[in-house]
C-alpha cells in the first residue's frame, strides 16, 4: 500500500476519481516537485474481512495542505496479484471535524472507536472536538449481480453506506 496508486473522492460528474501515488509511503509526482497537499500512508490494521483465510488491511491514508489536515481509512482486500482497494473510505477524520480514535482488528472485521461532530457541537471549538462517540465494526460482503465487494457495518446495527 506505500509503493501504489490510492484512488480517491467520489468521482462526481463522471469525472474519475482523483489517484494519489504512493513510493516508499510518500506521495510523489513525476517532476519530483514538493506537493501540495501532500499525502502519506498512516496506520494499517489487518483481519481476515473476506473470510479467506488471507489478512486484510485497513489503510490509512494521511492528507495535509498547510493548516488543514484529515486521514481517509479505507479498506484493501489481499488477492494474488497485489491488494484491491475498495473504493469507499470506512472512516474519516478532518481537522475541526470527526476523530478517529482507535482502530483495532476482530475476527471478520474493523472495530472503530470515534469521536463525531454534530449539529449540537457549534459552540464547541476545534479544540474541544464533537461529542457523538461511536464505535462501529466494519467488514465486507459482495453485492448485486457483479458480486462486487463492498464494506458493510456489522454492528452495532446493520448497515451499507
Amino acid at each position: 500500500m506505500g509503493n501504489t496508486d490510492w484512488k480517491l473522492g467520489e468521482g462526481y460528474e463522471n469525472k474519475p476519481r482523483p489517484i494519489v501515488k504512493l513510493q516508499d509511503g510518500k506521495s510523489v509526482n513525476k517532476d519530483d516537485e514538493k506537493l501540495s497537499p501532500s499525502y502519506k500512508l498512516g496506520d494499517v490494521v489487518y483481519s481476515d474481512l473476506n473470510d479467506d483465510g488471507i489478512e486484510d488491511a485497513a489503510a490509512t491514508l494521511e492528507y495535509s495542505d498547510g493548516n488543514a489536515y484529515a486521514t481517509f481509512m479505507y479498506l484493501w482486500l489481499a488477492d494474488e496479484q497485489k491488494p484491491k482497494q475498495l473504493l469507499e473510505p470506512i472512516a474519516v477524520e478532518r481537522s475541526c471535524g470527526d476523530s478517529v480514535n482507535k482502530v483495532t482488528a476482530v475476527p471478520g472485521g474493523i472495530k472503530i472507536m470515534e469521536t463525531r461532530r454534530t449539529m449540537f457541537d457549534t459552540d464547541r471549538s476545534c479544540a474541544q472536538g464533537g461529542t457523538w462517540k461511536e464505535t462501529r465494526t466494519i467488514s465486507v460482503e459482495q453485492i448485486g449481480k457483479n458480486k462486487t465487494w463492498l464494506p458493510v457495518q456489522t454492528a452495532p446495527k446493520r448497515g451499507y453506506g
